[in-house]
């Protein structure tokens, strides 16, 4: 059953009429009518924090600078978001945040031209202004400073000192250059429900990370990258792509790491691939990876033993032939073959759509039935068991909408980890999480029982649990 669309309203905003879907806060009202407000700490898909308090607007019937993230929009309603007193106090309140954040770049009158003589000193491992961070141009605290018209910073400036952390893999953290937005914090907990990352200490001592000085691996992250998706500074960057710059462009593709069929966005620059990160596909990944398909494919793409090219062999050796040379070679070898003598093997990891036309070339090219995929290896009791439930129209999103969940030999931390997320929301909304699998996983902790079966039974006790669900056996 399709969900309701709700209910359209209209309000003015700038001395223009709009209109909003009912329950949208005053700021993604305007968002979504292209009306920028300026803040750091706000994401359509996270809580509101009121954090930066860049947003503030005036509401007409409201005393004081409302902050529009946290304000309902309503029906009528009659806002402005540039006034002069409002530019007045986001500028006192954005030099309160430069204040405790490397900012010499941001406001010094030569930092165009430093540009074009930073190109290899900017590489250095303390990032003391934008010069030296990895997300020069890139970097949404830039965006406002131009926004709001900074040149000066007349407050103490306070430079945390903390240590850079390189220590755990994939991503880098300086919070040095962290503004305490809580967009991670709240992303972590919110939104992948691993809870890993929390506001530590108080005061001017506050700081971001795992509880009880714990490192990301001890403390159970997922290294899914959201954290470093929504980063408004360069407190968190990946290590592989750090200083690659600003990407030339992107691709949208699905990632070829599984059969979940993630869709991807792929950063490239110079012609190269940068970096992968989550396309917004509500279907599927619904803007969510795993850490496989957030930081792994660039160094799978650019391993030194991956094969660029059709490669043929020539007596103990292999050569690099072009296409045309390695499609003929081919096509010699299929011809004339009999239907007997040919078998395909394809990875379950393949989209639907590469899955097809190797099905279709074989029974149509071939004139053979002869194709079988290696999933085979990783389904205890056979692809046969196994087929009929893969049928079933159901899409990932409809997990977190279950009352109960099967989940069988899944581990979700790192591979599979958008599974995961959907998990989490189901067993939030009250679902029942039950688990089968001879080995620990991190689904076991979440689960009402654990079914530790014999390795290489786990389909025939799904098979066993179905038929006594269906009356076919008694006395289960």
């Amino acid at each position: 059953m399709a969900l309701k669309e709700p209910k359209k309203l209209t309000m003015e905003i700038n001395h223009q009429k709009v209109s909003f879907p009912e329950g949208v806060t005053v700021h993604r009202a305007a968002e979504l009518n292209n009306i920028y407000i300026p803040s750091l700490c706000s994401h359509k898909d996270l809580s509101p924090f009121g954090g930066c308090r860049l947003c503030m607007v005036e509401i007409e019937g409201m005393r004081g600078y409302p902050l529009s993230c946290n304000t309902i929009a309503t029906k009528g309603m009659k806002v402005l978001t540039d006034t002069v007193m409002l530019r007045e106090l986001r500028k006192e309140i954005l030099k309160l945040i430069l204040s405790e954040h490397p900012s010499s770049c941001l406001v010094c009158d030569e930092s165009d031209e430093c540009k074009d003589y930073q190109g290899t000193i900017r590489k250095t491992g303390v990032t003391t202004g934008c010069r030296f961070c990895p997300n020069d141009g890139q970097c949404e605290l830039q965006d406002i400073v131009d926004h709001i018209g900074i040149t000066e910073i007349d407050y103490p400036i306070y430079y945390h000192g903390y240590e850079a952390e390189h220590d755990d893999p994939f991503y880098d953290r300086d919070y040095n250059i962290c503004i305490l937005c809580g967009r991670c914090v709240r992303m972590c907990q919110e939104v992948r429900g691993t809870g890993v990352l929390a506001f530590t200490y108080r005061g001017s001592h506050a700081k971001i990370g795992p509880a009880f000085g714990r490192n990301h691996v001890e403390a159970g992250c997922e290294f899914c990258g959201a954290c470093v998706d929504v980063c408004p500074t360069g407190a968190l960057v990946d290590k592989v792509s750090k200083w690659d710059g600003k990407p030339d462009g992107f691709h949208v593709s699905t990632c070829p790491f599984c059969a979940i069929g993630c869709q991807v966005e792929l950063n490239y620059k110079n012609g190269r691939l940068s970096k992968a990160r989550a396309n917004l596909d509500p279907e599927v990944n619904d803007g969510q990876l795993c850490l496989r398909g957030r930081f792994c494919m660039p160094e799978t793409t650019h391993h030194f033993e991956r094969a660029r090219k059709p490669m043929l062999q020539k007596g103990d050796y292999f050569r690099e032939v072009s296409w045309d040379e390695a499609k003929e070679a081919v096509v010699g070898k299929l011809k004339g073959i009999k239907p007997s003598e040919f078998l395909m093997l394809v990875s379950p990891d393949l989209t639907n759509e590469s899955l097809f036309a190797a099905q279709k070339f074989v029974r149509s090219c071939l004139k053979c039935n002869s194709i079988d995929s290696s999933a085979r290896m990783e389904l205890p009791g056979g692809l046969g068991l196994w087929s009929k439930l893969f049928s079933l129209p159901i899409s990932i999103k409809n997990i977190a909408k279950a009352d109960a969940i099967l989940a069988a030999g899944l581990d979700s931390r790192f591979d599979f980890s958008v599974v995961g997320v959907k998990v989490r929301r189901a067993l939030d909304h009250g679902a029942k999480l039950v688990t089968i699998d001879p080995r620990d996983s991190n689904l076991a902790r979440y689960a009402e029982d654990w079914l530790q079966p014999v390795p290489g039974t786990e389909g025939l006790l799904i098979k066993t649990i179905v038929d006594a669900v269906v009356g076919k056996i008694a006395n289960l």
